[in-house]
């Protein structure tokens, strides 16, 4: 995990895709590799290429009085062959379904066969769901809402 250098926000960097409310000038960040999008509701989506370039772009967008959040993506997952042994070797099969996962948080769960995933981009989110139309994957992906779920204390 990366830290953000700048005195105005002293809090980590884990993902690299930010969302801002409003009007946005994508010229600001013409010297970063972004992927900028823009839902129907007027929110932005910044994507940056790696970890390095969100703590500058991040530290920018600040700079030029923009609000930029953090983006994640929450998935649960469930095992429909075996248990798992670890969350080492949860890691590994998540790596191995999509190669270049930046895993912000994840959670194997008591019965060792069903936990929580979190990414940082739409494309890793989308490569998760996709693994459901595997016949022989041995784990299945859901979307993660906390609108549902007793949030533990």
């Amino acid at each position: 995990m990366l830290l953000n250098n700048n005195k105005m926000t002293e809090h980590p960097i884990n993902s690299k895709t930010f969302s801002i409310n409003g009007e946005f000038d994508s010229a600001l960040l013409s010297d970063y590799n972004v992927d900028i999008n823009v839902s129907e509701g007027g929110r932005v989506f910044i994507e940056c290429a790696n970890l390095e370039d969100a703590v500058n772009v991040n530290a920018l967008l600040i700079e030029n009085e923009y609000k930029p959040r953090n983006v994640s993506y929450s998935l649960f997952y469930k095992s429909t062959a075996d248990n798992f042994d670890s969350e080492d070797n949860l890691r590994d099969l998540f790596t191995t379904i999509c190669p270049h996962v930046n895993i912000i948080y994840m959670r194997l769960n008591n019965d060792s066969a069903s936990g929580k995933l979190v990414v940082d981009t739409m494309a890793d989110y989308q490569c998760f769901k996709a693994q459901n139309d595997v016949e022989e994957g041995g784990i299945q992906f859901f979307h993660f809402s906390t609108k549902n779920s007793n949030r533990r204390r």
